[in-house]
């Protein structure tokens, strides 16, 4: 009876071993507003973040939207955890892609890191999808390894865009008295 408790124990003990590790080592890549609503001809900014609760040094990523429906304006590196660009952030509209790939030096970041800020131009009504095709976040554990466990992309509503406001009538008043 005293074996089975040890085998009981001892096998609990090599579950939390083997898969605490797995648990603990998670990143996402987040897509910040997840969802929003705006006009055709409007600009919209997403942020794009890191979320780990371990050092990271590296993010790579390749993104996708419909380039019918939106067209990138800017792309600002400024702020970013990021310090040193394997690969400068880059986009093509016709395409519909965004690509960047940047380090940090030891000791890594963690929380929550600001990797970029993208503006967006809404071109006509529909919905868009600004998500990450591939990505990776690599631990700085020296071995290199991907802890992203997720992605959050984002969808964008379009509206049509409103008229402007036709210009008030002038109303010139008429003076009906008579002057005699």
């Amino acid at each position: 009876m005293v074996k089975e408790k040890y085998k009981k124990l001892i096998f609990l003990a090599c579950v939390f071993y083997f898969t605490l590790p797995v648990i603990t080592q998670a990143a996402t890549l987040e897509l910040s507003p997840p969802s929003s609503s705006i006009q055709a001809g409007q600009n919209i900014t997403l942020t794009i973040t890191a979320q780990s609760s371990e050092a990271i040094n590296a993010v790579t990523s390749s993104l996708s939207f419909p380039p019918n429906l939106l067209s990138v304006v800017s792309i600002s590196k400024a702020g970013s955890g990021l310090t040193l660009w394997v690969q400068e952030p880059k986009y093509s509209n016709d395409a519909g892609t965004i690509d960047f790939s940047g380090i940090v030096p030891d000791p890594g970041i963690s929380g929550s890191t600001r990797i970029l800020v993208v503006q967006l131009r809404a071109k006509k009504t529909g919905t868009a999808s600004v998500r990450f095709d591939s990505a990776a976040v690599l631990a700085n554990d020296g071995q290199g390894t991907n802890v992203l466990s997720s992605t959050v992309p984002a969808t964008i509503v379009i509206a049509p865009a409103s008229a402007p406001a036709a210009p008030a009538a002038v109303v010139t008043p008429v003076d009906t008295s008579s002057q005699e």
